[in-house]
């Protein structure tokens, strides 16, 4: 990961297909963080996964029994926080839960 860097788009002349894409409020809200912390267009994530992810993740897919679709959860545990560190002020994102949370359920606290 580069700070100050450009977004990148996918390559100009590659063959592609349009598709409407329907998110909801938390996912568009992922995908524009993702977008700014990875410097790729929405569309350059999606190849990016396609290209890299997409047949581990179905396989992992395939592996699960029918009593392993339960989590309906969905980024409910989207949170970000913010810190000093010598004088800088940084954000920290946590896509799932909060490992302090993690942490307490762990220990039953």
């Amino acid at each position: 990961m580069q700070s100050f860097k450009q977004l990148s788009y996918r390559e100009k002349g590659t063959a592609w297909k349009r598709f409407h894409l329907v998110l909801f409020d938390d996912e568009y809200e992922f995908f524009m963080d993702v977008k700014k912390v990875w410097k790729m267009s929405l569309a350059k994530v999606i190849a990016y996964c396609m290209d890299n992810v997409l047949f581990e993740f179905l396989a992992i897919l395939d592996g699960m029994g029918d009593d392993d679709y339960t989590d309906n959860y969905r980024h409910s545990g989207y949170t970000f926080c913010f810190y000093k560190e010598e004088d800088i002020v940084c954000c920290k994102f946590y896509w799932g839960p909060h490992p302090d949370i993690l942490r307490k359920a762990q220990t039953g606290q």
